[in-house]
Formats: structure tokens, sequence, C-alpha cells
């Protein structure tokens, strides 16, 4: 899609599209021209290892035949272990997610309201500069112990790791969720011979701003003392509810008018290729030629 070229990119991007929305054995391929082509690997080069994870798109003959071909050793990780063992899982992924969360607040906060793919590719150079950065490598293999290669940490760390996989001991309740219940209710158990009756928390502005005035009545009884604490802090809490509905308000107005936009785009979207491999530079040639045209 023409939307997905930004200015932004490099260039040398590679992007392309699976029928599944998995990797498989075309994609595994190309991406191993890339990693060839900008890796520096090479017939006359040094030989070098390429770690890899469990999928058999990884394992194709012509993968493994290109690998030799370009003096690179292909090593698969044990199965089930990545989580402990690849430098992208152990410490990468965890930087990316966190820049790219970043970038989507960031676009909230623009009034954005949706992540597109057009969005990702907006912000892919700036999570990826920000991401991949030497002391973040270097700390990701030291933390996977992939380098130096260290048998021991890998064994001290998988109590953790196993142990994150199980849930703590449920607590005793006081209070049991009714599936016949509506949302935003609570079933209390009961105490004592007595039952309590069902607590029906607020899910509107009006709803708060009743159950206030409820409470506000209630505060004549109180100490004088806690009467005028509690009238302060319901007068700032009514305040607040009043600012959070206009903010809603203005929130749904601004979605509208995106919505009707993205509607107007979509009418509008062009296709630079259907399906293959493409860079960004050649997507670019070919939207060009299109304009010229």
């Amino acid at each position: 899609m023409e939307s997905w070229i930004y200015e932004n990119l490099t260039g040398a991007e590679v992007t392309t599209i699976s029928p599944t929305g998995y990797t498989n054995e075309n994609i595994a391929l190309a991406w191993l021209n890339h990693f060839i082509k900008h890796g520096g690997a090479g017939p006359n080069t040094h030989w070098r290892i390429l770690l890899l994870d469990g999928p058999s798109s990884h394992r194709q003959n012509d993968c493994i035949i290109k690998c030799h071909k370009n003096h690179i050793v292909p090593f698969q990780f044990p199965s089930h272990m990545t989580h402990v063992l690849q430098p992208l899982d152990v410490g990468v992924l965890c930087s990316c997610k966190h820049y790219h969360s970043k970038a989507i607040n960031n676009a909230l906060h623009s009034l954005e309201m949706e992540c597109t793919i057009s969005s990702f590719f907006c912000d892919l150079n700036s999570i990826r500069k920000q991401t991949l950065q030497p002391y973040t490598i270097k700390h990701s293999f030291n933390n996977s112990a992939m380098f130096p290669v260290s048998f021991k940490s890998v064994l001290k760390k998988m109590p953790y790791y196993n142990s994150k996989g199980k849930g703590t001991p449920e607590q005793p309740a006081t209070a049991i969720s009714n599936p016949e219940a509506s949302s935003g209710e609570t079933v209390v158990s009961k105490e004592g011979d007595g039952d309590l009756e069902l607590i029906k928390t607020p899910d509107s502005h009006f709803e708060c701003q009743k159950g206030m005035a409820e409470w506000i009545d209630r505060a004549e009884a109180f100490s004088r003392t806690s009467k005028e604490r509690f009238q302060q802090w319901a007068k700032v809490i009514e305040g607040c509810l009043a600012k959070a509905q206009l903010q809603e308000e203005t929130y749904h107005n601004v979605q509208t008018r995106i919505n009707d936009t993205e509607k107007c785009k979509a009418k509008s979207r062009r296709v630079i290729r259907k399906g293959g491999v493409i860079t960004i530079d050649e997507a670019r040639l070919k939207q060009y030629e299109k304009e010229v045209k």
C-alpha cells in the first residue's frame, strides 16, 4: 500500500505479505537474502553463526544451502527454550515494546485514535533506532548467556522462569461474581445470618453525581469536623467528574471526525504491488512512475 511508504524510512526495508499471517519458506528465504546483503556475509568472508528459533521454514533445504554457501552456520535453539536463550526475547523485544508503547501514547496525545499498519511504518525507524543500541544488544546476549556462553547462568535462571508460569494460591474472597448480574454489579457474600443487599457501582457520570448527592445528604449526620472535610472532598470530586465528562465528549467528537476522514481515505487507497517481496526504495520508484504517468 502506498500509505505504508514514509519519508523517514531508510529505503532498505523489505516488506511482504503472507496469506496466513505467519512466516513461510518464501519469506524466510527473502529474509536470509536481506541478512546476507546487510550483514556482510558471503563466500569470501569469515564464518559466522546465525541463531534461529524453531519454525520449519528456517530448516528448508534452500535456506541451509544458501547459509553454507555464504559462510553462515545456522544454529537452532532447543525446543521451548527461546524465552531463556534467545537474545531477542530476553532483552531486545522488551525494549522494542517499550518504545512502541511510547509511540502509541504520543499518537493518542495527538488525538490519533487508531494504530494501523501505516502508523507502525511511520514510527518504525524511530523505534528501531532507540531499540537497537549497542548496550541493549550486548546486555541481551549477556543475559541470555549466549555470549559469553555460560551453561551455569542458564541453570540459575531456570527456577525463575519456571516460577513465572505458576499461579499464586487463591485467597478467600468476600465477594463472588454473579453471571446473571449486569455489568458493574457485585454480589456480596453472606455474613452471619443476614444477607447484604446488592451493591451497584456507578458506570456513568449521571450515576456518579446521583451517588455523590446521596452521600452529601447523609453527611449531615457526621461530626462537624468530618462533615467539613467530606464536603470539601465531595466538591473537588464533583469538579473532577465534570472535567472527565467534558473530556469524554471532546474525545468522542474528535473520534467521529477521525472516522469520517479514514472512510474518505479508504475509498482512495492505491496498491503498489499485489504480493511478493519489495524494498521501500523499489516501492518509492514504482510510486514515482505512477505519478509520472
